[in-house]
């Protein structure tokens, strides 16, 4: 039996933050398991994008894995080659270290998988960035590509977010349509992980 090349985590990280700076941004929250897996090397699966087990969060200072030890039992090993640092939730919730990483990092554009999360959890992201960094513009980003039995569910979601207010006093803000951003991280290693025999770490 074929054993599983070593990840190369170093380089899975530069070429992510290349991708982030391309795109305009300066941090990306990843919500994909598929992609959270292939930076962290975290693997759980996601029921769907309401039941996730954590979120990675790429910065100019470090790599983060926001999720909660119930999560990490038996799997702390997993995250360790990748060198991601943990932000547990298990006291804070993970929309609130995310705004507060934000806020003490002076991030200015995050960018998010857009079709990876949900409208409620949007909405709590949107909501702590307003409270906690209000500097800190939430970009939507197109990662990766979903099934076509969910891309309907996801243009439903999408309709009723771009109806949503983006900015803390309520009012509409016509430039979100215009400031989604483009974001394509190597999308066949993606797809494949951290423990895949076809292609090198």
């Amino acid at each position: 039996m074929a054993q599983p090349i070593p990840a190369d985590y170093a380089r899975r990280l530069a070429e992510a933050r290349a991708a982030i700076a391309a795109a305009e941004l300066d941090s990306l929250l990843v919500a994909s398991q598929h992609n959270r897996r292939y930076l962290t090397g975290f693997s759980p699966e996601d029921g769907d994008i309401t039941e996730s087990v954590g979120w990675a969060l790429v910065t100019p200072r470090g790599l983060y894995l926001i999720t909660g030890t119930f999560s990490l039992i038996s799997l702390e090993h997993e995250i360790v080659p990748s060198g991601a640092e943990l932000l547990l939730t298990d006291k804070t919730p993970a929309h609130r270290l995310l705004a507060t990483t934000a806020s003490d990092q002076g991030l200015r554009r995050l960018g998010f998988e857009q079709a990876w999360i949900s409208y409620s959890r949007w909405d709590r992201v949107r909501r702590a960035l307003a409270d906690v960094a209000a500097a800190t513009e939430l970009v939507p980003c197109e990662s990766g590509r979903r099934g076509g039995a969910e891309l309907p569910l996801h243009r439903r979601l999408w309709a009723r977010r771009r109806a949503a207010p983006c900015r803390a006093d309520g009012a509409r803000d016509p430039a979100r349509r215009a400031a989604t951003a483009r974001l394509r991280l190597p999308r066949g290693r993606l797809l494949l992980g951290p423990d895949a025999h076809r292609l090198p770490g």
